[in-house]
């Protein structure tokens, strides 16, 4: 089930993490905003989270909430989770021996794979990077929202759009949700 930019034919063999580093305007608020998602590199189907703090256990938290997204709603349970430098970056200052992120990964049984610098991972990170730049062009880009819950309801309505509605091209002109549902499973 070859189709162009995937690298796994398994919805769930592998995550895509990443963390949006453009700073979301809230209209007067003075609060930097990021967002965090993961990606399937099968399915490309995206969740995404806003985060207010960048720290290990609010990535932790906001994981969970992903993965359960990705569990109940596209029946996708993650085997192994690629990381970049944006999320080693935050994970650096975790005083915990073992931090709160990697904790929930091994609770989870999922492979948390550090992939900055290799070529397979640029690829790989590539997918999330190419939906980064549309949201940035479709919803963030010169918007000042008023209210963190616009922002918060302005995001789920992209995500079902993405999901749902919008066709790929390299998901051989299917939505992501289609697609999955061609899909095998790795459990």
């Amino acid at each position: 089930m070859t189709v162009n930019n995937r690298f796994t034919e398994f919805a769930g063999e592998l995550g895509c993490v990443d963390i949006y580093h453009h700073p979301i305007e809230i209209n007067n608020e003075g609060k930097t905003y990021y967002l965090f998602g993961i990606i399937d590199s099968c399915t490309q189907i995206v969740w995404v989270e806003l985060i207010e703090d960048l720290e290990a256990l609010c990535l932790m938290f906001k994981t969970l909430k992903c993965f359960t997204v990705f569990s109940d709603y596209y029946n996708i349970k993650f085997r192994e989770l690629l990381s970049n430098g944006s999320i080693e970056e935050v994970l650096k200052g975790s005083t915990d021996r073992i931090n709160p992120f990697d904790m929930l990964l091994i609770e989870k049984g999922v492979i948390h794979k550090k992939g900055q610098g290799s070529s397979y991972a640029e690829v790989l990170n590539a997918n999330i990077k190419e939906f980064w730049a549309s949201l940035h062009i479709d919803l963030i880009k010169g918007t000042i929202y008023e209210d963190k819950d616009e922002l918060k309801n302005k995001i789920i309505s992209y995500l079902y759009y993405y999901n749902e509605k919008r066709v790929h091209k390299n998901l051989r002109g299917m939505t992501p949700t289609e697609f999955n549902k061609t899909c095998p499973r790795h459990i």
